[in-house]
């Protein structure tokens, strides 16, 4: 449970608490791998994935950790191919999105979607996100389209913003 109230301090203790699950598991997972690292760092690219299923959305949550020793970081587009391989599934069925690549190099952590099919993919995902793999197409409007929705936008303000729009929907369906 998170607090907006109270001090600063107290927000990132709120938060901290938030995510201290996450992070035990990781820490236990990197205490079991310590050994191993060496070995690892010989490897051109190595993904660690803890998973999450989530069958309501059709998709299996992913946080992807990659080592990858004296190489640039790893592109997103050889990411979903090594994941859809590991997983035997769609690589357009695969997405992954949020990598920070740790200071010094080596090493770079994300978060990994799959979903069950592209369909499903279309149905839940983000336009934005489709536009990066090709799958989704950006809303074109016109120079006067984006002025008329601003004027609109300015005549009306507040609840009166949110009749007006429940309004222009009910005429468009008639």
């Amino acid at each position: 449970m998170v607090h907006l109230t109270g001090s600063r301090e107290t927000a990132s203790v709120r938060a901290h608490e938030l995510t201290h699950g996450a992070q035990r598991a990781r820490l236990a997972c990197a205490v079991v791998l310590a050994p191993v690292l060496p070995v690892l760092a010989r490897l051109p690219l190595t993904v660690f994935l803890f998973v999450l299923v989530l069958r309501s959305l059709r998709l299996s949550f992913q946080v992807v950790d990659v080592i990858h020793p004296g190489r640039k970081p790893v592109s997103k587009k050889e990411l979903r191919e090594h994941i859809a391989k590991l997983h035997k599934a769609d690589v357009n069925a695969v997405i992954v999105y949020g990598f920070q690549t740790v200071f010094g190099g080596g090493r770079s952590t994300g978060f990994g979607l799959i979903y069950d099919s592209v369909e499903d993919l279309k149905k839940y995902e983000p336009r934005y996100r489709l536009m990066r793999i090709d799958l989704g197409t950006k809303k074109t409007r016109t120079r006067k389209m984006w002025k008329d929705l601003k004027k609109k936008k300015r005549e009306t303000w507040g609840v009166g913003r949110r009749e007006a729009a429940r309004l222009a929907k009910k005429a468009a369906a008639a």
